[in-house]
């Protein structure tokens, strides 16, 4: 006479797991922490810009006379306000790219749900334009106008066509992924009221960059004050429509939360 007996898979004993040989580390990036180089990406470039203008107006050294608005490049062009121009903004465009950085994974985490190869693409392209406009800042930092023009020139555009290609795809994004009810209307209209007004300043000041002063007279028939005048409020309006986009970023980051997992087998 034979018994036999069935064994469950919950009354089977348990492995043994030797936690000695295996650990992991879990830290949580909270919205306190991703908030300070959003506070430091909108305060950093203002007190910046405005430290250097004052140094170069106290100063008057390469001021055109009579110009009452002069552009943030020609601010920071001798020493000590050359010096406040390059550390402050090469601050800010390292907190730029942490939160491109950030805003890519948390898109990238919601794309792998949705499985959208398109917004796949569009994110990506998003990721690429936002650390490629900290490498313009920083360039356009680090080299001033008076040390060489074409440097300078080119990492201004390539700051601001990339800046602008960068909050264009954000607000695409948004809308198509994060839009659920209509309490987020309101973030809607501020991003795309902010990328409009920043793809038309940028381009305005790209392209009075790229005409030069003579050939801007010519055109409009102004006055070389009137062209220098011109061209300072188009790019403070640029640098402005950018930053209060950046504002918006707090939505999308208030949920976002960022694990750093460390699995080691001894």
């Amino acid at each position: 006479c034979s018994t036999t007996t069935t064994v469950g898979k919950d009354m089977l004993p348990k492995k043994k797991v030797n936690m000695s040989n295996q650990y992991m580390i879990d830290q949580s990036l909270h919205f306190r922490h991703i908030l300070i180089p959003i506070i430091i990406v909108l305060v950093c470039p203002v007190l910046t810009i405005a430290t250097t203008n004052y140094l170069a107006r106290m100063k008057e050294e390469g001021l055109p006379q009579g110009v009452r608005i002069i552009e943030a490049s020609q601010t920071g062009l001798h020493p000590p306000s050359k010096y406040i121009f390059t550390i402050g903004l090469n601050i800010a465009s390292f907190c730029m790219g942490w939160i491109s950085i950030v805003i890519y994974l948390f898109y990238k985490k919601i794309l792998a749900i949705k499985q959208d190869r398109y917004l796949n693409r569009l994110n990506d392209l998003k990721g690429i334009s936002g650390l490629s406009s900290c490498f313009g800042l920083m360039t356009l930092a680090s080299v001033t106008d008076a040390e060489s023009k074409p440097i300078h020139g080119t990492a201004s555009a390539i700051f601001f066509i990339s800046a602008v290609i960068q909050v264009y795809i954000a607000s695409k994004l948004f809308r198509k992924l994060l839009v659920v009810d209509k309490n987020e209307m309101f973030w809607v209209h501020w991003k795309q009221i902010c990328w409009k007004m920043a793809v038309f300043c940028c381009l305005s000041y790209i392209t009075l960059m790229m005409m030069g002063p003579l050939r801007t007279m010519r055109l409009f028939n102004i006055s070389a004050k009137s062209v220098l005048e011109i061209r300072a409020i188009s790019q403070y309006s640029s640098v402005s429509s950018l930053l209060l986009f950046f504002v918006s970023f707090c939505r999308e980051l208030k949920h976002a939360r960022i694990l750093i997992v460390n699995d080691k087998i001894k």
